[in-house]
């Protein structure tokens, strides 16, 4: 038994494929070593008591049927125990040599492989009450358990989906797919204990066959038993139903990986008597690369959970789905659902895989489809989020304002539609109405927010109608940004950012439709005074003037903040200091605030500064340098408050937009100085100008680059290796939690921000990682090679050119002659070149490739050498101890023997 359980948890390629230090591989072939296993311990049980004819002793002892068969259960369970016992301490072993293993998850699989056991070991033991023969015990014995463990793949013999779930479900695999998450849950041990039951009411009536003939005329009370025994399985049944519905859970494990928070499930409790289903589409996991297995790993435990949690508003299908199977014609004329080609690195080779990995959410009519559920996407939100959505009857409003950030697209003759231009205004429709409001008129629409991105682009009498906006009361949320630097728009036709709060206003983009009819469009009107804004909110300008020039002169500029503080070092010195980071080790994000607790880090590229008057008071109760942020000190009287939500810490200073400007043009280094201040790039702004007004909410971010649709890119594509740097930020949790916060929507803060981590074989990884950085070191030194040889041939070429000018100058060749010899000599130069670059590219690969090979073989020396020490060290130490017993009973039985007659 710990020989074969160590093959099926550590032998197959998939478990170093999947990096992770837990028994998953075992889980899926348990069952079916338990389905030779048990019936070897059970055969014997009565079938042997039988055959020698030791039944009728036991019988006529003073011990009640009930007390035969539960001292025959609990022998068998006592040697299941203790050869668990040995297989389990040998795995953990193996686990804790290769990783650090999660002991809540381990303790709670082996809990599972122990109940597994004893119900199997209850049907067993009926098998052999059946006959006095050990073969056909055995053989009956995997039969009457086959049809529990052989349920888990129905759909090998049954075609209709639906019918195949509902088979599924009373497997002995689904069954135990809780404890195998790390959950302890009472449906599932509800349902092996109603297993043992069954098993022991069968053996009970078997071993009173000899009480069923009654009466002169000997009837038989067969049927009478046989009716008794469907009535406990109904009984069984229908207390299994009854404990799926009203579950108790606990999950064991460390990490928390497979239950939902506090927060989703309070909200699933919410659903009324809306009732739900998920059609999932999955790929099986033997076709799906090692960097998605713990993704869907992390969705099946997701949907498992909000089903067991939704006490039964929320019904969960799950399809494994293929190519070549039915479910994908399902998947893609229902929900649209395609498989996704993703490209990795598998056994030393880049391969292509098309994976399934969609959720569809049905509530009636209405449906949410997560056409792909990527590795860095929180499944967790995902899920919980669209769920609720869909049960609300009405949504919030928010309202985005025009500015000349295209959030919402640009329209144009050959789309009369205009296309949705943000990733974030994709993730708000999802939960929002979401409007565009054009501030040329007086903003009447209702808006439970407004999202105002860049206003320094608004003309006068549009912010002045922002500003009468945010007077009334409407909670705004304004990102206003000195350099704007990422792009905007869909990945796939991005458009250039938009003015910096200085820059000038450009054309709006011609349109080829209207440019062949010569139809210009309007040129856009100056800027308003953004200034005003900033005094409503009691913020001061971030616009200063400085004296600059030769001669010097009144300049306007814009501060951008730096920070010298970078926690990934994996990207090292290719970020500048201006990209800042703002978390838990670089400055502070306010942990007394909905919208950044629970967040790690938040990057700003080229941010500004937010510096509030002294009429504005300061909540500083996480920040003891407050009093830096302000611009002299705050009256008595003063009705607005403000919140720093992010600010700097570590060696950080200011450089303004002109410098920036200037020395990128010039190719020289940015000049910065330190400074001992901290500065707030986000704050939260509440109160009013006079105490009849209404009360003012605002958040304003000195930067738009947060909300760029590259954070939501990069957050789905998550951590790869093939990737040259990630960064792991929560960008996306921090926009949203701002529009959040400002709707009055509090129901997402808590499970947005949550994160998942999973155990690893961190000892393997290290053990492969001196090959690893071997073979980088080899590429590179490859690299280096080759354009060392290329600079060692344009460095002769430039000798020769130098050889021919001082020919010119001595007099030996004309101009005439020096060109055509300058030319000859670069034509040569080209020539020679080419071929040396392809001789010496092919070199290049060649090396590369030997590297990588080199690697792979290095990888799979390591997997083999673990795999047979997992495998066949485990075995000696029971071995070792049955030696150790045969020796002593060997001993005890010859003590006190004559030596002659000994053999």
């Amino acid at each position: 038994f710990v020989l074969v359980s160590g093959f099926a948890a550590f032998w197959t390629h998939e478990f170093f494929n999947a990096n992770l230090a837990n028994l998953d591989q075992l889980n899926k072939y348990l069952p079916f070593i338990m389905l030779g296993f048990v019936p070897a311990i059970t055969m014997s049980i009565w079938a042997e008591e039988r055959r020698q004819g030791t039944d009728e002793l036991l019988l006529t002892l003073p011990a009640s049927d009930l007390h035969v068969v539960l001292g025959k259960y609990l022998a068998a369970v006592a040697i299941f125990t203790v050869s668990l016992a040995f297989s389990a301490a040998a795995n953990i072993f193996v686990l804790a040599r290769l990783g650090e293993p999660d002991v809540g998850l381990l303790f709670a699989t082996i809990l599972g492989y122990w109940f597994v056991g004893i119900a199997m070991l209850a049907i067993g033991m009926v098998a052999s009450f059946l006959t006095a023969n050990l073969t056909v015990g055995f053989v009956l014995g995997v039969a009457l358990n086959a049809p529990l463990v052989f349920a888990a793949t129905a759909d090998v013999i049954i075609s209709d989906t639906a019918f195949v779930q509902s088979v599924r479900q009373w497997s002995i695999s689904a069954m135990f797919a809780d404890f195998a998450r790390g959950v302890i849950s009472l449906a599932s041990i509800a349902y092996f204990l109603s297993l043992v039951a069954i098993g022991l009411y069968l053996s009970m009536i078997l071993i009173g066959r000899r009480h069923w003939v009654t009466g002169s005329k000997g009837g038989s009370l067969a049927l009478h038993f046989a009716v008794r025994a469907f009535a406990v399985l109904a009984v069984a049944i229908g207390l299994s139903f009854i404990f799926r519905i009203h579950d108790a859970r606990v999950d064991a494990s460390s990490e928390k990986l497979s239950s939902l928070s506090p927060r989703s499930i309070e909200l699933l409790s919410t659903l009324g008597d809306r009732r739900m289903t998920i059609e999932a589409f999955i790929s099986p996991e033997s076709l799906v690369p090692e960097p998605y297995i713990q993704t869907r790993l992390n969705l099946l435990n997701m949907l498992n959970e909000i089903q067991k949690q939704s006490k039964g508003k929320v019904r969960v299908n799950v399809f494994e789905t293929e190519s070549f199977k039915r479910e994908r014609d399902i998947a893609l004329q229902r929900y649209n659902i395609t498989p996704r080609p993703v490209f990795m690195k598998d056994r030393g080779q880049h391969k292509q895989f098309e994976i399934f990995m969609g959720v569809a959410i049905l509530s009636g009519l209405d449906k949410s489809v997560i056409e792909f559920v990527d590795r860095g996407v929180p499944t967790e939100y995902e899920l919980i989020s669209r769920i609720v959505t869909l049960a609300r009857e009405k949504r919030k409003t928010i309202g985005v304002v025009k500015t000349d950030a295209p959030l919402m697209g640009q329209m144009n003759m050959r789309s009369p539609v205009p296309p949705e231009g943000e990733e974030l205004i994709r993730e708000l429709k999802r939960r929002y109405e979401v409007l565009e409001i054009d501030a040329s008129a007086p903003i009447m629409t209702h808006c439970d927010a407004l999202l105002v991105v860049q206003p320094s682009s608004l003309e006068q009498r549009q912010l002045e109608n922002l500003m009468e906006a945010i007077r009334r009361g409407i909670p705004t949320a304004i990102f206003e940004d000195p350099v704007p630097v990422l792009p905007y728009g869909d990945r796939r036709s991005p458009v250039p950012p938009p003015p910096g709060t200085l820059d000038p206003r450009r054309p709006p983009q011609m349109d080829p439709m209207m440019a062949s009819f010569n139809i210009r469009p309007p040129m856009p009107g100056p800027k308003g005074r953004i200034d005003e804004l900033w005094q409503l909110l009691g913020c001061a300008p971030m616009v200063r003037t400085v004296k600059a020039g030769d001669p010097p002169s009144d300049t306007e500029v814009v501060d951008v903040v730096w920070q010298d503080f970078n926690p990934f070092p994996r990207v090292g010195d290719v970020i500048s200091n201006e990209i800042i980071f703002i978390g838990k080790s670089g400055g502070k994000l306010a942990q007394n605030d909905d919208i950044t607790r629970g967040l790690q880090y938040v990057m700003f590229p080229y941010a500004g500064r937010i510096v509030h008057f002294a009429d504005t008071a300061l909540d500083s109760a996480d920040y003891e340098d407050s009093s830096k942020f302000l611009t002299g000190k705050p009256s008595a009287e003063a009705r607005l408050t403000i919140r720093p939500l992010a600010v700097t810490g570590g060696p950080a200073g200011l450089v303004n937009t002109r410098e920036l400007e200037q020395m990128s043009r010039e190719g020289k280094r940015i000049k910065r100085e330190s400074s001992t201040e901290v500065y707030m790039t986000a704050a939260r702004i509440q109160g009013r100008r006079n105490a009849a007004d209404p009360m003012m909410h605002a958040v304003i971010v000195a930067d738009i680059d947060v909300l760029s649709s590259f954070f939501f890119g990069h957050r789905n594509q998550g951590e790869n290796e093939q990737m040259p740097f990630y960064f792991d930020v929560d960008n996306v949790p921090f926009v949203l939690n701002i529009i959040d916060s400002l709707a009055g929507e509090d129901a997402f803060f808590e499970i947005r921000s949550r994160r998942r981590a999973h155990r690893t074989l961190t000892a393997f990884e290290k053990s492969t990682e001196e090959a690893r950085l071997r073979t980088i070191e080899e590429e590179k030194k490859a690299e280096d090679e080759l354009d060392a040889k290329l600079e060692s041939l344009n460095a002769q070429f430039r000798q020769r050119i130098v050889d021919l000018a001082k020919d010119r100058r001595a007099g030996a060749i004309d101009d005439r002659q020096f060109q055509i010899k300058s030319s000859a000599a670069n034509a040569q130069l080209q020539r020679v070149l080419t071929v040396e670059q392809v001789r010496l590219t092919n070199i290049r690969d060649e090396e590369v490739k030997r590297a990588q090979s080199e690697l792979e073989l290095s990888i799979r020396q390591i997997q083999n050498t673990e795999k047979r020490l997992a495998v066949f060290i485990p075995p000696i130490l029971p071995l070792f101890i049955a030696l150790v017993v045969f020796g002593w009973r060997r001993s005890r039985e010859l003590e006190g023997a004559v030596r002659s007659r000994v053999r």
